[in-house]
């Protein structure tokens, strides 16, 4: 199956897209302007190297803006507990799905929840959009399908 890699798009669109959710999670326009970060639960990853350096290049690791980010979102008053961040090697296809299971079974109903994601992104022959985890490559389907994410929320 060949991949057209839009790492740009992806990470541009998914970042937007995650702003969007953060800002209306709680479908009122009031509760974004009254943002109470002591109720915000973050699910973080990003990526930036990957097993498959064929298929994924690598992006420099100096200066990292989302370990600049997360500190900002801390430093805002989220606790920690309520964070998830994978980062890398440890952003594998399973450890996203089990950890974006158990985060979103122990956010409270009335939480923001904010999913941010860093990295490549690929769109299959069929026009399926794709965030490359870590272990993901052209010869696999190991990678996080940006349609799950929204069916997942709606399930907890």
């Amino acid at each position: 199956m060949k991949h057209k890699v839009y790492s740009r798009l992806i990470t541009n669109t998914f970042l937007i897209l995650s702003l969007f959710c953060f800002l209306f999670s709680n479908a009122s326009a009031q509760n974004a302007v009254n943002w109470n970060p002591k109720k915000t639960w973050v699910f973080f990853v990003s990526l930036l190297e990957w097993k498959d350096t064929e298929s994924f290049e690598s992006f420099p690791k100096v200066n990292r803006r989302d370990a600049v980010f997360l500190s900002v979102l801390k430093q805002k008053g989220v606790p920690e507990n309520q964070i998830v961040s994978l980062q890398d090697q440890a952003a594998t296809i399973d450890k996203i799905q089990k950890s974006f299971e158990t985060f979103l079974t122990k956010a409270p109903a009335d939480a923001s929840v904010f999913v941010y994601y860093s990295g490549h992104g690929y769109k299959t022959d069929n026009r399926e959009t794709y965030l490359a985890s870590y272990d993901a490559g052209i010869k696999t389907e190991r990678s996080w399908s940006v349609t799950s994410i929204p069916k997942m929320i709606e399930l907890y």
